[in-house]
């Protein structure tokens, strides 16, 4: 294990059958940025919209983008509006006209209940209220984990060692 895995932050993947397919990125690096860009050029051929999952900062900085290279976006969110974590709901509020007015559709509390593929790619994603959102590609915003494997390995101990000493 490099020391970069022992730090930092892991993007969250969701535990839903179909989402480790090769069209469904988190935003983390430079490649998965690179893949999604690459990913837009084909939703815009398939004429398919590009689907978000989370309506957080990353989410929605990557529906702006797409919107903005003429993609159809969907952005599904599971809490009851835009950024409620961070912002107040006057800000959420704000926001989700803002995404709106430039068209992004976005669908708040939303439970994703399964991802249907074809040729092993997800093409369309099934709520649990049965609607259906189709894709050419998939974009997971849903947050990360805390990588804190070192902190778990030397949990007997309330310091952690280090070549500068103790922390």
């Amino acid at each position: 294990m490099c020391s970069s895995d022992l730090t930092g932050a892991t993007p969250r993947r969701l535990p839903l059958p179909g989402l480790d397919a090769p069209n469904v990125w988190p935003l983390r690096s430079q490649a998965d940025a690179s893949a999604i860009a690459a990913r837009l050029s084909v939703c815009a051929e398939q004429g398919l919209p590009l689907v978000v999952i989370g309506g957080g900062f990353i989410g929605l900085e990557v529906a702006a983008t797409a919107r903005k290279r003429g993609v159809a976006v969907t952005v599904l969110e599971a809490a009851p509006r835009l950024l409620g974590r961070v912002l107040s709901p006057t800000l959420s509020d704000w926001y989700a006209d803002l995404h709106r007015s430039h068209g992004v559709q976005l669908v708040l509390g939303a439970r994703l209940e399964r991802a249907e593929q074809v040729d092993g790619e997800v093409r369309a994603l099934v709520l649990a209220d049965g609607s259906r959102h189709p894709c050419a590609g998939v974009v997971l915003g849903v947050g990360v984990d805390a990588n804190d494997q070192l902190a778990a390995a030397d949990r007997k101990s309330t310091r952690l060692n280090s070549s500068h000493g103790y922390i």
